[in-house]
C-alpha cells in the first residue's frame, strides 16, 4: 500500500461541519483553509501572514514567496495554539450556511475604487478582520469596509473568491480585499455549489453553479444570470466532469429522488437511477465520476455505466479524486463518518491505503500548504484537526504497489484453495455413498432417491426457472408482481436471496420458508416504487427435503420499466351456434349455458362470431373509444341492458366501453368487448373454464383518461409492439395490416389507466387534422402551437414531420406520459422529437393554483418585511429611552420600557416565525412549479426539450404566466 508520511498536524480548536471545508488561493499564491463551524461561522486559516503586505507590490510578493518556501514547512510543524489562533480570521453572516466553495471567476472588475470610506452597495455587507468577529448588516444599512490597500482597482483574475450559500441567498466575497462582490437572493435556496467551466457557456469562462430546490442557477462574474435549469427534485450534489471526452465539462447532478443526471449545456444526455439520495459527487478525470448515497453506498460511473460500488454501514462524508501515487491514474479518496479514510483505485475499487482518525472526516484536499514546492494531502476532521501528508514519488509507490500485489495474490490463492478443498471433500463423500450401491441411495444407478439426499446430490437435469406474475392480495385487482422460482423436478428450494436495487429496503431480501412449507416453488412479492428497469440477481439453495448440503443456483432476471402496469385483454362475446370451427376456444359464461365466450387476441381473427339475433338495432353512433376518426357501421348491434345473463356480471354498458367492429372484406362483424384482467402467464387461447370464471367475475373497465400527449413517428405497429413487449409484462403479436392499434393498461399502484394508441394516417386523416388546426389558429387568438415556431432547424436527427404514424399516450399523470415518451426515444434512438399535441388540464389547474399562491406569498412577504423594519425602529428607540431613564435614575420608567421591550421582542419573534413559514411555503410552491416544468419537458426529446425549458424560463422571468400555461398545455 502507498504509505502517506505525516508532514504536519494542526489543531485549529474550532469544530468543522462535514463537507463544508475547502482551500482557496485568495491572493493567487498562498493556500488558505476555509471552513464552517458548528455555529455557522466561517473561519479562514492563513498561516502565511499575507494580510500584512501590499498585494500590488509584485517584488514584495516574490520575496515573501521565496521566504515562505524555505521557512513555512518548519513553522507549520512548530505552531503553538496562540500562533494558530492569530492565523484565524472569522466571518459571521448570521444565517445557516448550507454550502461554500472557493475558486477563481475570471476578470471580476469592481466598478468603483474601494477605500476606507466606501459603503457596501447592498444590505448583505460582509466584513472580515484579523482575529475579530464581524457581522453582516442584515437590517438594511451598509457599513464601512476596512482595506489594507487603498489603491485597489480590480481583483486579479487568478485570485480565488469565496462563495457562501444559505437557504435563501448566496454571497460572493473577496477575502484578499475584504469586500463583497455580489449578493443574490435565491428563493430556491442553495444546497450545493461548484465553480468552474461548463461547456462553452460564457465563452469557457469559469462561473458559479448553484443547486437548490429543483433548480440550477448559474451566475457570472457580475452576479448576472448565466444559466438556469430544472430537475425532478431537490439537488443535493453537483460536479463538473468531461463525460463524453470532448474537452468540455458536463454538469453531473444528484438529487433527493435518487437520480443522477448529466447536463450538456441545456440538454440531459443521460440519466442514472440509484437506490437512495445522492449526497456527494466528484470528478475522477475524463468520463469517470464517483458518487455516494445516504445509505452508505460509494461507487464509480464511467460514462453512464457503473464500474463498481461498495456499501458500508457508515456514511461517506466527503469524496475527493487525486493521483496519490503519481502513476498517472486517479484514485478515489473517501472520508467516512466513523473516522476512516480509504484510498481506492478509481477503475477497480481496490483499496490501496487506509487511515483511521478519532472522529469523522470533514474534508479532503490537496495543496502545497507548507509552501515547500510539493503538494500535500490535507485531511480535516470535524474536531478541527488538520493532517498534512507527503505523497510518495512514482518509483517508491511502484515498489510498494508491486509488494502489495504479491501479498494480495497469495492471499486470494489461499482462499481459493480452501474453497476448492471443501468442494472436493463434498464430492468425495457423495461418491463414497454412491459406491455403497445401497438401494436406499441408488435406484439402479440412475436416479438418486430422497433417502440419501442429505449428502447433497441432486439429479443433473435439475434446472431453476423464473417467471414474473401479476398477483393480488385479496382476489381482486392485482397490486404487486410475484417473482416465482420453481425447479423442474421434485427437488426443494430451501432458501433464496434476491438482490435488486430500489425494490427492497436494504437492496436484498432473503426468503427462508418454514420446514413445513418447503416446496419446489418460492414466490417473492415485488413492488417497484418507480418506473425504472431493475436487474435482479437470484441465488437459490436447491436440494431434497432432508438435505443438509445444497446446490446454489444463480440466475438474473430483468424487471421491465413499466412492469407495474397490467395489460387489459379484450374478451369477445359470440353466439353459441356461430359458424366457428375452433370450438375449443369457446367458454361458457358463469351461471348459464346459453352464451359462450370467444377469446381472441385479434378482432380480425374473430370476424365470424355473431351476437345472438334477438339484439335490437341501434342508430349509428360516433366512435368514442378511440381517436374519433371513425363511426360504427349501419349494421352494428349492441347487447340490450336488460339482458339478465350479462347484467349479472356486467352491470352497465356505456357507449365509451364499446369497441367499434366494422366490416372487413365485406364481412359484417357485430360484437361487444368486455375488459378482463388475466394473468399474463396464462395462455389466453388455452384458458380453462375455472380460470375464466375468476377472470370474468373480476372484469374491470379502463376509462380513457382526459389527458394525453401525441407524438409523430414514422414507425410501424410491429416496432411499437416490440417496445411494449420490452417495457411491459406482456407478450403481443404483431399485426401490421391494422389501421390502428390500441393497448390498454392499468396501474397496480393506484388503478389509473394508461392507454397507448398507434394511428396510421392516410391522406384524408392528415388533411382533416391539418384543416382542424388551421381553423383553430384562425378562430382563436390565444391558440398556441409551440413546436411549429420552434427555431430548431430540420436535421437528420429530427423527426420526419411527414411521417404517417401518430402515437397517442393517454394518462392522467404527466410524469407517466413523459416517462413513456423518453422510453420511446431511447428504444428508437431518437435524438430530437417535438411534442405534436399535449393536453393535461389537471396539471394546468394545479400550476395556476401554485402561481396564485406564489403571488399571494410574495405579497405577504413584503408586508412582513415592512413590519419587521417598523418593529426594529421601535426597538432602537426604546433602547435609547431605557438608557436615558437609567442615566437620569428614573427606574420606574426604565422598568416599564424594558417590559415593553420584552413584549416587542415576543412580537418580533412571532413575526419571524410567520416569515419563516412564509418562506417555506414559497420554497414548496416554487419546487412544485419546477417539478411540473421538468415533467412537461419530458414530453419532448433533445433540443425541443431544451427550447421548451428556456421558453418557460422566459415566461416566468417576464411574469407572463398565461403564456406559460399555453406552452405547457400544447394543443
Amino acid at each position: 500500500m502507498p504509505m502517506l508520511n505525516t508532514e504536519f498536524t494542526i489543531n485549529l480548536s474550532e469544530p468543522i461541519k462535514p463537507g463544508k471545508v475547502t482551500i482557496g488561493y485568495f491572493d493567487g499564491i498562498h493556500p488558505s483553509i476555509v471552513a464552517v463551524t458548528r455555529s455557522d461561522k466561517i473561519f479562514v486559516h492563513n498561516p502565511h501572514n499575507r494580510s500584512f503586505y501590499d498585494p500590488n507590490d509584485l517584488q514584495q510578493q516574490q520575496s515573501k514567496s521565496n521566504r515562505d518556501s524555505t521557512n513555512d514547512g518548519i513553522r507549520l510543524a512548530q505552531h503553538s495554539s496562540a500562533t494558530i489562533a492569530a492565523d484565524l480570521n472569522f466571518l459571521n453572516i448570521n444565517q445557516t450556511i448550507t454550502c461554500l466553495a472557493a475558486g477563481s471567476i475570471s476578470s471580476i472588475s469592481l466598478k468603483d475604487t474601494l477605500n476606507d470610506n466606501d459603503i457596501a452597495p447592498h444590505s448583505g455587507s460582509v466584513v472580515i478582520t484579523s482575529n475579530k468577529e464581524t457581522l453582516i448588516n442584515s437590517a438594511g444599512s451598509g457599513r464601512k469596509i476596512s482595506l489594507k490597500s487603498k489603491n485597489l482597482q480590480q481583483t486579479n483574475k487568478n485570485n480565488d473568491i469565496l462563495i457562501v450559500g444559505t437557504k435563501t441567498s448566496i454571497h460572493a466575497y473577496d477575502i484578499l480585499h475584504n469586500s463583497d462582490l455580489y449578493y443574490k437572493e435565491i428563493p430556491d435556496g442553495a444546497n450545493t455549489l461548484v465553480i468552474g467551466e461548463f461547456g462553452q457557456i460564457l465563452d469557457g469562462s469559469k462561473f458559479a453553479l448553484i443547486g437548490g430546490n429543483c433548480a440550477i442557477h448559474g451566475y457570472d462574474r457580475e452576479g448576472q444570470d448565466a444559466y438556469w435549469m430544472v430537475t425532478g427534485d431537490n439537488i443535493t450534489a453537483m460536479a463538473l466532469v468531461d463525460i463524453d471526452s470532448d474537452h468540455q465539462n458536463e454538469l453531473v447532478v444528484g438529487s433527493q429522488d435518487c437520480e443522477i443526471q448529466v447536463f450538456k449545456k441545456d440538454a440531459i444526455i443521460c440519466e442514472m437511477s440509484e437506490t437512495d439520495c445522492v449526497t456527494h459527487l466528484c470528478s475522477l478525470g475524463p468520463t469517470l465520476f464517483a458518487y455516494a448515497l445516504s445509505n452508505g453506498t460509494v461507487g464509480v460511473y464511467q460514462n453512464k455505466e457503473r464500474v463498481w460500488r461498495i456499501k458500508s454501514k457508515n456514511q461517506a462524508m466527503t469524496l475527493f479524486g487525486a493521483d496519490i501515487n503519481n502513476n498517472g491514474q486517479m484514485e478515489l479518496l473517501t472520508g467516512w463518518s466513523n473516522g476512516k479514510l480509504d484510498i481506492r483505485i478509481a477503475m477497480t475499487g481496490e483499496v490501496l491505503y487506509r487511515e483511521n482518525y478519532k472522529c469523522s472526516v470533514a474534508g479532503i484536499m490537496i495543496a502545497d500548504y507548507n509552501m515547500d514546492g510539493k503538494d500535500e494531502l490535507i485531511v480535516c476532521t470535524v474536531a478541527g484537526d488538520v493532517y498534512g501528508y507527503r505523497m510518495e514519488n512514482q518509483e517508491e509507490s511502484h515498489q510498494q504497489i508491486n509488494f502489495n500485489i504479491e501479498q494480495d495474490t497469495i492471499r486470494d490463492l489461499m482462499k481459493r484453495k480452501q474453497t476448492l478443498m471443501q468442494e472436493l471433500r463434498n464430492y468425495e463423500e457423495n461418491a463414497r455413498i454412491q459406491n455403497l450401491a445401497d438401494p436406499l441411495v441408488m435406484n439402479k444407478g440412475k436416479v438418486l432417491t430422497e433417502k440419501g439426499d442429505h449428502f447433497g446430490a441432486i439429479p443433473a437435469s435439475t434446472k431453476l426457472r423464473s417467471s414474473l406474475i401479476l398477483q393480488s392480495c385479496n382476489d381482486s385487482l392485482p397490486d404487486f408482481i410475484e417473482l416465482r422460482l420453481e425447479t423442474t423436478n421434485n427437488t426443494r428450494i430451501r432458501a433464496a436471496i434476491i438482490f435488486a436495487e430500489g425494490i427492497f429496503k436494504h437492496e436484498s431480501i432473503v426468503i427462508y420458508p418454514p420446514e413445513s412449507e418447503v416446496s419446489n416453488m418460492i414466490g417473492v412479492p415485488l413492488k417497484p416504487p418507480k418506473d425504472v428497469p431493475v436487474d435482479m440477481h437470484v441465488k437459490a439453495l436447491v436440494g431434497f427435503r432432508s438435505s443438509t448440503h445444497y446446490h446454489v443456483f444463480e440466475l438474473s432476471r430483468r424487471l421491465p420499466r413499466f412492469s407495474m402496469y397490467s395489460f387489459i385483454r379484450r374478451i369477445y362475446i359470440g353466439d353459441e351456434d356461430s359458424n366457428n370451427n375452433n370450438d375449443d376456444s369457446k367458454l361458457t359464461i358463469p351461471g348459464t349455458d346459453q352464451k359462450t365466450l370467444d377469446i381472441g387476441r385479434s378482432k380480425i381473427k374473430r370476424l365470424e362470431n355473431q351476437i345472438p339475433a334477438d339484439m335490437k338495432s341501434l342508430q349509428k353512433k360516433n366512435f368514442i373509444d378511440g381517436s374519433q376518426l371513425g363511426e360504427f357501421g349501419d349494421d352494428s348491434r349492441l347487447l340490450e341492458e336488460d339482458d339478465e345473463n350479462l347484467k349479472k356480471y356486467y352491470d352497465q354498458i356505456n357507449e365509451n366501453e364499446i369497441i367499434n367492429e366494422v366490416g372487413y372484406d365485406d364481412t359484417n362483424f357485430d360484437s361487444m368487448a368486455i375488459n378482463a384482467l388475466n394473468d399474463e402467464t396464462v395462455d389466453m387461447m388455452s384458458m380453462n373454464q375455472s380460470t375464466f370464471n375468476q377472470s370474468f367475475t373480476n372484469n374491470i373497465e379502463v376509462r380513457q383518461p382526459s389527458s394525453f400527449v401525441a407524438i409523430r413517428m414514422n414507425e410501424q405497429i410491429g416496432n411499437l409492439i416490440q417496445w411494449i413487449t420490452g417495457n411491459f409484462l406482456v407478450d403481443l403479436q404483431s399485426e401490421n395490416n391494422e389501421e390502428e392499434r390500441r393497448f390498454e393498461f392499468i396501474s397496480l399502484r393506484d388503478q389509473s389507466g394508461l392507454i397507448i394508441e398507434l394511428t396510421r394516417f392516410n391522406s384524408q386523416n392528415q388533411s382533416s387534422f391539418s384543416n382542424d388546426r388551421d381553423n383553430r389558429q384562425q378562430n382563436d387568438e390565444d391558440y398556441n402551437y409551440f413546436d411549429t415556431i420552434n427555431p430548431l432547424s430540420q436535421t437528420s436527427d429530427s423527426p420526419d414531420l411527414s411521417s404517417k404514424s401518430l402515437i397517442t399516450i393517454y394518462s392522467e399523470s404527466i410524469e407517466v406520459a413523459g416517462n413513456c415518451v423518453q422510453s420511446l426515444g431511447e428504444h428508437f434512438k431518437i435524438v430530437n422529437l417535438p411534442c405534436y399535441r399535449a393536453n393535461f388540464p389537471d396539471e394546468i389547474n394545479k400550476l395556476k393554483q401554485l402561481v396564485d399562491r406564489v403571488e399571494e406569498i410574495q405579497s405577504v412577504r413584503q408586508h412582513l418585511v415592512v413590519e419587521v423594519a417598523d418593529n426594529a425602529n421601535m426597538i432602537r428607540a426604546a433602547v435609547v429611552q431605557a438608557e436615558d431613564a437609567r442615566l437620569t435614575e428614573q427606574y420606574q420608567k426604565m422598568k416599564q420600557i424594558y417590559n415593553d421591550l420584552g413584549m416587542m421582542n415576543k412580537d418580533i419573534m412571532r413575526e419571524y416565525q410567520i416569515r419563516c413559514q412564509n418562506h417555506q411555503d414559497l420554497v414548496d410552491s416554487l419546487k412544485q412549479i419546477n417539478i411540473i416544468i421538468q415533467r412537461a419537458s419530458n414530453l419532448r426529446i433533445g433540443s425541443y426539450k431544451t427550447a421548451f425549458i428556456n421558453s418557460c424560463r422566459e415566461s416566468i422571468k417576464q411574469k407572463n404566466f398565461s403564456q406559460l400555461f399555453k406552452i405547457i398545455n400544447e394543443d
